[in-house]
C-alpha cells in the first residue's frame, strides 16, 4: 500500500525517469512468504560475529548493529569456534515476528551446552 523510491542523481547532467507499477498478487505473495519467520539478529557485543547460514548467507554481524533477516522454519545458523563450526539454533514456530535474538548472548549458552 506504501512504499518510497528515493533517487539521488551524483552527476551534474540532467537526468529523466520513468516508472511504472504493476498490480501485486498478494495470493503468490502469501504463497512466497509461507513458512517464514521474519526476526533480527542482534549483536549486542563490542565484536563482530560471523556467523554461517547454509544456502542463504554468511553474515557478520558488525558490533552493537540489528540485522533483520526472514528465514524459513528450519534453517540452520551456525557459529564458529576454533575454526569448527557448531550448531547455533534452527529457526522454528517459537520465534516470534520481529522478535530480537541476542546472539552473543545465545552463542554464550550454547557454548555450556556444547562443554566448550
Amino acid at each position: 500500500e506504501e512504499a518510497n523510491l528515493n533517487l539521488m542523481n551524483a552527476s551534474t547532467n540532467v537526468c529523466r525517469i520513468s516508472v511504472s507499477f504493476d498490480q501485486l498478487d498478494r495470493t503468490a505473495t502469501d504463497k512466497e512468504n509461507e513458512g517464514l519467520v521474519e526476526f533480527i539478529l542482534v549483536n549486542s557485543s563490542l565484536k563482530s560475529i560471523p556467523l554461517i547460514i547454509p544456502g542463504v548467507m554468511n553474515p557478520n554481524l558488525s558490533p552493537k548493529s540489528n540485522s533483520g533477516v526472514n528465514l524459513r522454519i528450519g534453517q540452520e545458523i551456525y557459529f564458529r569456534e576454533k575454526g569448527r563450526k557448531y550448531l547455533l539454533f534452527v529457526v522454528n514456530e517459537s520465534i516470534l515476528k520481529g522478535e530480537k535474538l541476542d546472539i552473543p548472548d545465545l552463542i554464550r549458552k550454547r557454548k555450556i551446552e556444547l562443554g566448550l
